[in-house]
């Protein structure tokens, strides 16, 4: 199967991993190197999706606490991964917002897994490829409902 399929259906399983962890609630256990925790893997995934958003909304999205949240959201601040803004009209209403950096950053981790993924996908057979390209989209439709 060419390359291009492969990394499609890498893509497709990829993005079935926050759909199961909404619907079930049961952490991964994803580390990447160093350059994100999990936590802060899927802040920027949320902000990278959804845009800019409030510190109560991405808490609820990404499933931590405030405080939990607010340290997150520091380092990667610190990174310049994302910045903080407060609305003219209510200073205590602190929006995160990803930066250029924080998309690129962002963008260029999610390639390299779904380079990895690819890889171990190349040894299966193109029926079962089709097989689990079918499948993950079906599941990715119905937990996205």
């Amino acid at each position: 199967m060419e390359k291009d399929k492969i990394k499609e259906i890498t893509r497709q399983l990829v993005s079935i991993i926050p759909n199961i962890r909404n619907i079930v609630k049961m952490p991964i256990k994803v580390e990447f190197d160093g350059e994100f925790n999990r936590n802060q893997y899927y802040i920027l995934l949320t902000l990278y999706k959804k845009g800019t958003l409030t510190m109560s909304a991405l808490a609820q999205f990404v499933r931590v606490s405030n405080q939990l949240l607010t340290a997150l959201v520091n380092e990667l601040e610190q990174r310049q991964y994302v910045v903080r803004t407060t609305k003219p009209n209510n200073r205590r209403s602190i929006e995160i917002d990803i930066t250029e950096k924080g998309k690129t950053a962002f963008k260029n981790y999610s390639q390299e897994i779904i380079d990895e993924l690819s890889l171990g996908l190349e040894s299966l057979s193109d029926e079962d490829l089709l097989k689990i390209m079918e499948y993950a989209q079906g599941i990715n439709e119905i937990l996205s409902k």
